[in-house]
C-alpha cells in the first residue's frame, strides 16, 4: 500500500513564506506570521522524533526533505524521497532523489551487525527484501561470507540504493 502525502500546498505557497538554499538544505522564513512567530531569516523547522525536520505551515506539518523538492523542481515528489547518505537532517539538493520504498529501504543503516545477516542454530544466513519479498540466500559458516553473498545480490537488486552496512 503507497504511503499517502500531503500535496496540498504549491510551490508558489511555498517560495511566498519560505527560502530554501539547495546547498545546505536550510529553510528560512520569509515573513513573520504573527505574534509569537519566528523571525525573518530565521530557520525553520524543528526535528521530528524519527529524526527529519519537519515545518509546520497553514496548520499542518510538513517534512522539509518533501518541501525542498516542492520548492527546488517546482512539484510534489511522486513517491518517497531518499536521503542518499542516510542523514535525515542533511536536505540538500544533491543528497536528495526519488525513490520507491523498497529502493528507500535499501539504502536504510543496519544499526546492529552485518545487513542482510542474522545467525540460526550455528550458521549465518543471508537473506534479502524486495518489494516486501524476501530471498534466502543461503546459509554459511561465517558471517563475512553470508554478507558476501548478500553484497553481491544487494548490487544486482538495488544498483545505486544498495547500502552494505
Amino acid at each position: 500500500m503507497p504511503i499517502k502525502f500531503n500535496t496540498d500546498l504549491t510551490a508558489e505557497q511555498l517560495r511566498e513564506v519560505l527560502d530554501y538554499n539547495p546547498v545546505t538544505g536550510i529553510f528560512t522564513w520569509k515573513v513573520c506570521r504573527g505574534c509569537g512567530c519566528p523571525r525573518v531569516g530565521e530557520v525553520a523547522g524543528t526535528p521530528s522524533s524519527k529524526g527529519y525536520i519537519v515545518i509546520s505551515l497553514r496548520y499542518k506539518r510538513y517534512k522539509a526533505h518533501r518541501l525542498a523538492w516542492l520548492h527546488f523542481y517546482g512539484k510534489w515528489p511522486e513517491d518517497q524521497i531518499d536521503h542518499k547518505d542516510t542523514i535525515k537532517t542533511n536536505n540538500s539538493i544533491d543528497n536528495l532523489r526519488p525513490a520507491t520504498n523498497s529502493q528507500n529501504m535499501a539504502n536504510a543503516l543496519r544499526h546492529n551487525g552485518l545487513k542482510g545477516v542474522t545467525y540460526d542454530r550455528g550458521r549465518w544466513i543471508a537473506q534479502i527484501t524486495k518489494n516486501r519479498r524476501k530471498t534466502y540466500l543461503g546459509s554459511f559458516s561465517t558471517k563475512e561470507e553470508a554478507h558476501a553473498a548478500y553484497a553481491l545480490k544487494a548490487k544486482e537488486l538495488h544498483g545505486e540504493f544498495s547500502r552494505l552496512a
